[in-house]
């Protein structure tokens, strides 16, 4: 990949959450990005310039606008650009496409996506891109969340896991709010794979790096055979 810098604008944006949003932006030509990349930012807060990595939610079917998904921190300064009022048309710097985990790196018929938190921003252009695939037999999904309202693209991994025989979803609440658990599990992704077999598969984790770390051990206590490993850990 080769690696660019462009000036990008904002052209939409969506609430995923009460802490996450989905920023759309257009670019003058085509980044050539792979699923699963990611690029850095660069825009302006108070006269400052500030940097932040964010990994790309949309697939590579579109290569001139792409999506960011991206967790508003309190206090944040990232949060004074991508939430203020005045979003639309606003600009920014793009440097990528970035990243080693992406898509073409898959070559298993068995693929499994594990996501934490804002970490499911990637698994979004990752299971994308695997859906359009005739090549992999099997995939499963599974998100992480601290609780109802943080679990981001609900709607959309619910409709697709309804809609394509070969896709399982399954969502991990660790502190849920209401009573109906009939929709999740409860603890942590590691505490509900072992009806799992990780034989020959291709395993993509992204999330905090003790989420991360926790659930690879987890995994590789089952002493899976032929199987890799793609992991993307942050924080």
């Amino acid at each position: 990949m080769k690696i660019k810098k462009l000036t990008a604008t904002i052209t939409s944006f969506r609430d995923l959450s009460p802490t996450a949003r989905e920023i759309t932006i257009e670019l003058p030509e085509d980044l050539n990005f792979t699923a699963g990349a990611f690029v850095n930012t660069f825009f302006d807060v108070n006269g400052e310039t500030i940097r932040r990595a964010y990994s790309i939610s949309s697939d590579d079917s579109n290569q001139r606008a792409i999506t960011l998904s991206i967790r508003k921190v309190p206090e944040g300064k990232a949060a004074g650009f991508f939430w203020k009022s005045d979003i639309i048309g606003s600009t920014l710097s793009i440097m990528g496409p970035l990243g080693i985990n992406t898509a073409d790196k898959l070559t298993k018929r068995r693929l499994f996506l594990f996501g934490f938190g804002i970490g499911v921003s990637v698994i979004m252009a990752m299971l994308r891109h695997a859906l359009k695939q005739n090549t992999i037999d099997e995939i499963v999904v599974m998100t992480g969340s601290r609780n109802e309202i943080e679990s981001i693209y609900l709607d959309e991994l619910t409709a697709l896991s309804q809609s394509k025989k070969n896709m399982t979803f399954r969502r991990v609440l660790s502190r849920p709010e209401y009573t109906d658990a009939s929709s999740f599990e409860t603890g942590f992704i590691q505490d509900h794979i072992s009806d799992f077999a990780f034989d020959d598969a291709d395993v993509y984790i992204c999330g905090h790096k003790a989420a991360c770390d926790s659930l690879t051990e987890t995994i590789q206590k089952t002493h899976p055979n032929e199987y890799v490993f793609h992991v993307e850990a942050f924080g």
